[in-house]
């Protein structure tokens, strides 16, 4: 029994460090998850596990302390990108952290370059109007 352990041990470990060397780091700002990726890492991620992601501006950081619902909402979230250069300035001052920013854009044409968005039902998108 201990044998066969001692010769899975090293395969576990290897998958372990592999598995967690590919995901990338993420740091929690206002009870957000915000991913500390390039744009493409992000877009991998996202594709691999699934979940939601939304990209809150200035403006929608500080709605947090004042709507209950927006808060909620956004703290359901699975990820965050920090697109908010002022953001990851203050963080890196405050904290002494590096976070990279994430162009919304950039993130977008990364996502819309995937073979897998092109399919049918393959993203679903939350639009905050009608018209938009």
């Amino acid at each position: 029994m201990i044998r066969s352990l001692k010769r899975f041990l090293p395969f576990l470990f290897g998958f372990f460090t592999l598995y967690f060397r590919l995901m990338p780091s993420a740091t929690k700002i206002l009870g957000l998850r915000f991913l500390n990726a390039s744009a493409q890492e992000a877009v991998e991620e996202v594709s691999r596990t699934g979940g939601v992601l939304v990209v809150p501006a200035a403006p929608a950081l500080v709605r947090l302390q004042h709507d209950d619902i927006y808060r909620e909402a956004m703290l359901a979230a699975d990820y965050a990108i920090p697109d908010s250069g002022l953001m990851v300035l203050t963080w890196k001052v405050l904290r002494r952290e590096s976070l990279r920013r994430i162009s919304g854009l950039t993130y977008l044409q990364s996502l819309v370059a995937r073979p897998e968005f092109k399919e049918a039902g393959g993203v679903f998108f939350v639009l905050p109007s009608q018209d938009a």
